[in-house]
């Protein structure tokens, strides 16, 4: 009896309750501020930009093209505020590495008609 019990109380901590879902401004203060964001609004417009200091109930979206208009956006207004997640420089030069690599190898296999792949007859 105790070892069930026991077992029953160790699964109430390993298994979270459901959360609830947070409001736009719990949404924005656990954004860092300047990072990249995609906010869905009542109107079902979508708006990106860089998430400025979130105040009361309101916060700035600032553009990502320079000299364009920062929005102020009502908390009211909004649905849901996501981050963009951004990869660092180091994967982008590895993506970019790849991809060369793959487009010689096909170029190569093309001009010298070999069956790179073994799928041919």
């Amino acid at each position: 009896m105790k070892y069930g019990l026991a077992c029953l109380l160790i699964l109430t901590l390993v298994f979270p309750a459901e959360a609830r879902e947070r409001t736009p401004l719990e949404q924005a203060k656990k954004i860092k501020v300047g990072s990249r964001v995609v906010v869905y609004l009542k109107n079902n417009q979508i708006a990106e930009g860089r998430l400025g200091e979130p105040t009361g109930d309101r916060f700035t979206l600032q553009p990502f093209v320079a000299g364009d208009l920062d929005r102020v956006v009502l908390f009211q207004d909004v649905q849901k505020i996501t981050r963009i997640k951004e990869h660092s420089a180091a994967i982008n030069v590895a993506n970019n590495v790849i991809g060369y690599i793959l487009l010689v190898i096909e170029l190569y296999c093309a001009i010298s008609n070999h069956d790179c792949l073994g799928w041919g007859p």
